[in-house]
């Protein structure tokens, strides 16, 4: 799916009758014009009617390399689903095709629906591509701007060794200010790391401030593939991000649970349920090979106040431990004490002195039913438990 860049004119296609229409598509990750696609079809009629700013899923299609560069050329299975672009709302109104029944108008030469999910990716492109000036919405990066600049040679993964002191600019963020379609350079420790079910690498980060847009976390909230329950922090501390390679790669390879890493360039986008936000780190078509990960040190931007974060963090979750088991220690004597009121359970205090009473009556009473003399035991038992003297016992 993306946005379309450029169309040329429908034309036949030479030495047949079919017809064919090329035009570019384009979304966040792309460099330049995007994509450039072929359409083929048995009539005019049957060809996608295409405008620059239109957002175009194609299903099916094929992807060729020719001379180093990409394109993608349809085939009697390719399916388009066609959305124009004034038809798209802006994000704000997404809810309202979240719903089944509920279709954005579009064109297609297929028989089924758009999805829900078709259609939410959809009104994000839409707000997210800006053709102006064929660049994807992001701030002003002063180091990839010097990298434009300069060619950089493609690298092999770097070792962790390898990593170099970084000074973040201004896209340096903590994961309180991120927003919608941004990229930032966060400096993060990993909570956990797993493997979808398409060989995605997921990885779970915090530095230890909240968004209320995050995914809120509890004890009991599972990782996908994984049986653990969520080892915290909870509350709405932790991003998910989508990592492609290169740096699926290096984090595979170097990065475990709890280290502190830097990541760069990393887009802020809607998350799968649409109400709360992710974060995906895609390959680099102009540097194939550039990692953007590495270990942050102690000298690391924000590396301090992320470590005293945390200790404030566990201290108060420390805290909150010893409230609960307290709570919990005051609520259980209450209901103890309600159900020996309501008769649902004896009292372990009134049952001791009603043993001994009975053990000292058999005790001081002779086989003919005469009492004997009550001793000093007897007479200080009996001033202790002053309930138990009336009882008579019989046997």
């Amino acid at each position: 799916m993306g946005v379309v860049s450029t169309v040329w004119e429908a034309k036949t296609v030479r030495n047949s009758s079919s017809w064919q229409i090329m035009f570019n598509m384009r979304d966040a990750s792309s460099q330049g014009n995007g994509l450039r696609v072929k359409y083929f079809t048995s009539q005019a009629a049957h060809l996608p009617n295409v405008e620059v700013g239109d957002v175009i899923l194609l299903r099916d299609l094929k992807i060729v390399e020719y001379r180093g560069a990409t394109s993608g050329l349809s085939n009697y299975q390719t399916k388009f689903f066609l959305f124009p672009k004034l038809s798209i709302p802006v994000p704000h109104f997404r809810h309202q095709y979240a719903v089944n029944n509920n279709f954005l108008p579009h064109s297609t030469d297929s028989n089924r629906m758009p999805s829900i999910h078709d259609q939410q990716w959809a009104i994000t492109l839409k707000s997210l591509v800006r053709l102006d000036d064929m660049r994807p919405l992001a701030p002003t990066d002063p180091i990839a701007s010097e990298n434009r600049v300069r060619k950089v040679q493609p690298q092999t993964l770097p070792s962790p060794s390898s990593s170099h002191q970084v000074s973040m600019p201004g896209k340096f963020s903590t994961l309180a200010g991120v927003k919608l379609d941004k990229f930032y350079d966060l400096l993060v420790e990993v909570v956990r790391k797993s493997v979808d079910p398409y060989g995605v690498l997921a990885l779970y980060i915090t530095d230890y401030t909240e968004h209320p847009q995050f995914e809120k976390r509890e004890k009991a909230s599972h990782v996908y593939g994984e049986p653990e329950v969520w080892p915290g922090p909870y509350g709405r501390m932790t991003l998910r991000i989508e990592v492609m390679t290169p740096h699926s790669h290096w984090i595979k390879a170097n990065v475990r649970d709890k280290d502190i890493i830097i990541l760069r360039n990393v887009r802020i986008k809607a998350g799968r349920d649409y109400d709360t936000l992710e974060g995906n780190m895609w390959t680099d078509h102009s540097w194939p090979n550039k990692v953007n990960v590495e270990r942050a040190t102690t000298s690391s931007y924000g590396y301090s106040r992320l470590k005293e974060r945390q200790r404030t963090y566990k201290n108060a979750l420390g805290s909150k431990v010893e409230d609960t088991s307290e709570t919990r220690s005051r609520k259980r004597s209450k209901r103890n004490r309600r159900e020996i009121a309501q008769g649902k359970k004896h009292d372990v205090s009134m049952q001791r002195p009603l043993k001994r009473s009975i053990e000292e009556t058999s005790e001081n009473t002779n086989p003919e039913g005469a009492k004997k003399p009550r001793t000093s035991k007897a007479i200080a038992n009996s001033s202790k438990y002053p309930h138990t003297t009336p009882l008579s016992i019989p046997f």
